[in-house]
Order: structure tokens, then C-alpha cells, then sequence
């Protein structure tokens, strides 16, 4: 450019944009606060400690990460990471069992905190740009709130250091990092993830089967009893099945501000209705029931476990939404939408590779010009 300028013109197209990944991100944990506020409502401080040590585990299972990987502040790393170990388990031999999870936030706090402090000095190891926070929130969302307190723990390690930073770290992980937890954690502690559900009893709490349950055996006799729990006010499910409405209410927001598209949250939930009517059994009380509607809007849309284009992602959630009531009519297990979208997380490359539109003027391979 004449004049010594700093301007830089290249080939078009030219297109600006005002989000960022942070700004992504903390939309999608306002998308989840309804569902989450309700949450912590109904379960008290169960539901709160699930989703307190899940989302500050994450964050520092990613601080933690960057800072090996890059080499820097690596002797207070691994000092946190053995204290944050090593002190809740002494808490607990100690005989103090309540006290281990305190413990273990108050050390995992005090480490990220320390850390914001350095990065904002100047001094980058590493970016909180909110997707760790949106994993730890959507593990927690996908656990019953009467687990122990060290399976949120572990999943979170799993989440992010297994099923995300593994890969490359954010833009390169196969799969959702927070349902591949969840699925390693149900195959690891069945018990835990399939008996923590909960019934509020007043200031007490005992464990209840679930609507999904109840209707896998036959107990339930009349669904439609459920349709307004399942709307508004389920207590007996995972965190983030307290109430349809609320999710949905944060799909429309995402919406709205253009973070998701309406084609995989529409064909998910579709198919799953279409399917349910072909397969004789209530449609209405499987789109609230369970985590479909979660799933759908929260995790099947994610950036980079789903399709590019328009026509991939109606494939991709007609996919999920079918594979979702196959496993829960004929499956032994009563929900599937963890499994569904995990495997159709799997088949993503392919189905960009058939639905990518062809730019003009490029001939595909084998094909010649027609004369």
C-alpha cells in the first residue's frame, strides 16, 4: 500500500465478525443458566456441588494442561495437581469424608485464580476462553445429583483431558468431551450414574427411578401424568432434566443470537417424534423425557463435533434422533442419547465429505467437463 500504511488487502471474501470463542461460550452458559438456576432450586446442595466441582475441575484440568504442554510454571503445576489429589484423599482417610470436596475446590480455585492473575499480567500459559467452563457445566448437567462427590471429579478430567485437549485441545476433539465422560463413567461406576437420581423429601433426599425407567419396565401406566413434570417441575432425573421448558427457552436465545442453527435441534427432536409414532409408543413424553432435549440443543450443536453445511447437519440430527429411540425401545439401557450422538460425533467426517457443497468452476475428481 502507497504511503506506508498498515492496511493489508487480500482475496476476497471479506468477512468480520464480533464473536469470539469466549464470547461463544459465555452465550451457551447464559443459554444453560434457566435450567441450571431451576436445577440448583430443586436439589439444593446436592445439585450445587455436583456443579461447582465439575465446572472448577475443568478449568483446572485445562489450566494445568497448557501449562505442562508449554512448559511454563510447571513446578507449581504439578504441585497443584498432587496437592489436589493427594489432599482430598488424606481428608477422607482422616475420617473428615464431607470436608474432601472443600478441600479439593478451595486448592483447584486458589490454582486458577493464581493463574488469571499471571495471565493478566501479561504473562499467557494459557486461555479462559470459556469452553471449559461450558464442559465442566454440561458434564454436570448429564450426572444424577446424588453421586459422590469424586465421580464429577474424575469426569472432568476425563472430559477435558481425555476427550478434548488430547486431540489438539478445542477445534480438534472427535467427540463431545462431556458426553465421552459420561459414557466412561456409566461403563466404569454403573451404580453411581444409574441409582443418584433424586426425591425431595423435605431436608432429606433418597434415590427414585426415573420417568425413562419407569416406562422401560412398564410401571408407568399413564405417560401423560408425566408430560407436566417433564415440562416444568422433574426432580427425578439428572440435573439438566429439571425442566424441558427452561432448555428450550435457552435453545431459543442461542438461536436468536445466531449461535446454533435451527437444522440439527429440529431433526434431532423430529426424528425422535416420528420414530416414536412408528414405533407405537408416546412420542411427547420421549422428546421431554430424559436428556433429548439437552442433547439435542447443547450437544449435538456443538462447532466441532457436527457437521459444516446445512444439508450434513439435518443428516447428522435425523441420524441422532433415530438412533436415539432405536436404543431406547429395543436397547436394555432406557436413555440414548449419549451413545447416539457419540457414534454420529463419529460419522461427522463423512457426512461433511458427502454434503459439502461443490465450489463453482471446481470439477470433482474422475469427472470431466461435459463438451
Amino acid at each position: 500500500m502507497a504511503g506506508g500504511g498498515n492496511l493489508v488487502v487480500t482475496v476476497s471474501p471479506h468477512i468480520k465478525s464480533p464473536e469470539t470463542t469466549g464470547s461463544i461460550m459465555r452465550l451457551v452458559l447464559l443459554g444453560l443458566l434457566p435450567a441450571t438456576l431451576w436445577a440448583c432450586v430443586l436439589f439444593g446442595i446436592s445439585g450445587i456441588a455436583v456443579i461447582a466441582i465439575s465446572v472448577i475441575t475443568a478449568l483446572f484440568c485445562e489450566v494445568t494442561w497448557h501449562n505442562l504442554r508449554d512448559g511454563k510454571g510447571t513446578g507449581r503445576t504439578w504441585f497443584a495437581l498432587v496437592s489436589s489429589l493427594v489432599v482430598p484423599i488424606g481428608v477422607s482417610a482422616a475420617g473428615l469424608g464431607r470436608a474432601a470436596p472443600a478441600a479439593a475446590i478451595a486448592l483447584m480455585s486458589a490454582f486458577i485464580l493464581s493463574e488469571a492473575g499471571i495471565s493478566r499480567q501479561g504473562e499467557r500459559r494459557h486461555s479462559f476462553d470459556g469452553s471449559a467452563a461450558v464442559t465442566g457445566l454440561l458434564l454436570a448437567l448429564v450426572l444424577p445429583p446424588l453421586v459422590p462427590w469424586w465421580i464429577p471429579f474424575v469426569g472432568a478430567f476425563i472430559a477435558i483431558w481425555l476427550g478434548k485437549e488430547i486431540f489438539g485441545g478445542l477445534g480438534y476433539n472427535v467427540f463431545n468431551p462431556a458426553l465421552v465422560a459420561r459414557a466412561i463413567l456409566v461403563l466404569s461406576w454403573p451404580a453411581h450414574l444409574t441409582a443418584g437420581w433424586f426425591r425431595s423429601l423435605g431436608i432429606d433426599a433418597t434415590s427414585k427411578a426415573t420417568p425413562l425407567m419407569l416406562a422401560k419396565t412398564g410401571a408407568a401406566a399413564d405417560l401423560t401424568a408425566y408430560y407436566a413434570p417433564l415440562l416444568l417441575n422433574n426432580p427425578g432425573g439428572c440435573i439438566g432434566e429439571v425442566s424441558a421448558f427452561l432448555l428450550l427457552v435457552g435453545g431459543a436465545m442461542l438461536l436468536w443470537k445466531r449461535v446454533i442453527t435451527w437444522e440439527i435441534p429440529v431433526t434431532y427432536l423430529g426424528a425422535m417424534a416420528v420414530a416414536s409414532v412408528l414405533m407405537g409408543v408416546d412420542p411427547v413424553f420421549h422428546l421431554l423425557a430424559g436428556g433429548a432435549v439437552l442433547g439435542a440443543v447443547f450437544m449435538a450443536t456443538d462447532y466441532v463435533t457436527s457437521p459444516v453445511s446445512s444439508r450434513g447437519k439435518i443428516v447428522f440430527g435425523i441420524m441422532c434422533g433415530a438412533i436415539t429411540m432405536l436404543l431406547r425401545v429395543y436397547s436394555k439401557a432406557p436413555e440414548g442419547v449419549t451413545s447416539a450422538i457419540l457414534f454420529m460425533n463419529m460419522v461427522t467426517p463423512l457426512i461433511d465429505r458427502s454434503t459439502m457443497p461443490r465450489p463453482f468452476g471446481v470439477v470433482r475428481a474422475g469427472r470431466g467437463v461435459r463438451k
